[in-house]
């Protein structure tokens, strides 16, 4: 473990509340697991989407932790007994996985769960990122201005730590017959994207919120 304050941190609105209700206490347990600290984000500003907002929220706190995991609504932990904080070693920036499909673009990661590393690298990602007002309410919002600055800034390319899809970006083979690299027992998150709530319900009661472990 990364000694200092680290953080588990997620967010969702009122339409994703249904499914962050659930997942919230696995992201609770998980960091009460391990000595980090909880924090879950319900008010948002109007007129962007609050995945745009990400950035500013976790811009808020960058400063107060030496390490942040945030993890969307749509995503869970699988692997209880995994510390994230072992995947930051000398990384810097960000930390973050593959994407679970266009598998002609290595590059191309998911923004769903991250690592922020505390330290002016990730600071001046979000920053960059954050003029990128173009995707405000325009899918894929936080994660394509994030592509857009590792695309288009080779200095803070470097600290784009892109890692294997199954470190933290796992997706369900039930979601979609495409998806690469599909989620396994013991990967360490579950990420429900793509789909619908009810679909997100279909799978979440299959899974124990304390344990991450299936039932089904």
């Amino acid at each position: 473990m990364v000694m200092g304050r680290n953080l588990v941190l997620t967010g969702f609105d009122k339409n994703m509340a249904v499914v962050g209700d659930l997942t919230q206490i696995n992201h609770r347990a998980y960091a009460e697991r391990h000595g980090f600290e909880f924090q879950v984000v319900n008010e948002y500003t109007a007129g962007t989407h609050p995945s745009w907002q990400k950035m500013r929220i976790l811009m808020e706190r960058i400063e107060s932790f030496d390490s942040i995991l945030w993890i969307d609504a749509d995503a869970f932990v699988t692997n209880m007994d995994f510390d994230f904080t072992s995947l930051i070693g000398d990384r810097k920036g960000l930390i973050l996985s593959k994407d679970w499909d266009n598998c002609n673009k290595p590059d191309y990661f998911s923004a769903g769960v991250m690592i922020v590393v505390r330290g002016q690298e990730a600071t001046d990602i979000f920053r960059e990122a954050m003029t990128h007002k173009k995707w405000e309410n325009v899918p894929l919002w936080d994660q394509a201005a994030l592509q857009d600055v590792f695309n288009q800034k080779p200095d803070l390319r470097p600290f784009f730590n892109i890692m294997a899809r199954r470190c933290l970006n796992s997706v369900p083979q039930e979601l979609n017959q495409g998806i690469v690299e599909p989620w396994r027992e013991k990967d360490f998150i579950c990420h429900l994207t793509g789909v619908n709530n009810a679909k997100r319900l279909e799978l979440l009661l299959k899974f124990d919120w304390n344990s991450g472990k299936r039932l089904t």
